[in-house]
This record gives structure tokens, sequence and C-alpha cells, in this order.
């Protein structure tokens, strides 16, 4: 998912797809309420940069972690 999330941050602006459910699928799956609430409370827009640390999102961090823990998991089991 955060591979997605990289493609999503890094596409242009006019590209992005929306991001949330669309509003026949919280009607049919979510009290009346709850879909009011979701839609009023903004636009879900998933391609936003929030935050970085040394130049990285928090899915790229993700990723790279993710990575990291592949390839030491990966070295622990091959060798002996």
């Amino acid at each position: 998912m955060s591979a997605r999330h990289i493609w999503l941050q890094n596409l242009p602006e006019d590209l992005v797809p929306a991001c949330g459910p669309s509003l026949d699928y919280m009607l049919g799956n979510l009290p009346f309420m709850e879909t009011v609430r979701l839609t009023l409370a903004g636009d879900g827009n998933c391609a936003d940069t929030v935050w970085t640390f040394l130049g990285l999102s928090i899915p790229e961090q993700c990723l790279l972690l993710f990575a990291v823990v592949m390839a030491v998991s990966l070295w622990q089991g091959v060798r002996r």
C-alpha cells in the first residue's frame, strides 16, 4: 500500500483520483449520519504530503523500513 501512496503523492495535481469512497457506497453501507459526517469532514485527499522527515514522507519511510526488514530477514534465513 505504501508504494501506491507514494505513486499518488507524485502524480500531477490534475491526475490525482478521488481517495474516499463514493457517495453511493457510503449511503449503501454506512449509517446515514456517518455518511453525512464523512461527507462534511473534508475532501480526503490522500495525495497531500503532510509531514516529512529527512526529506521522506511517511509512506516512503514505511516502504524503506519494510525493504530493510525484508533484507535483514532474508539474510538471516540464508546465512548459516
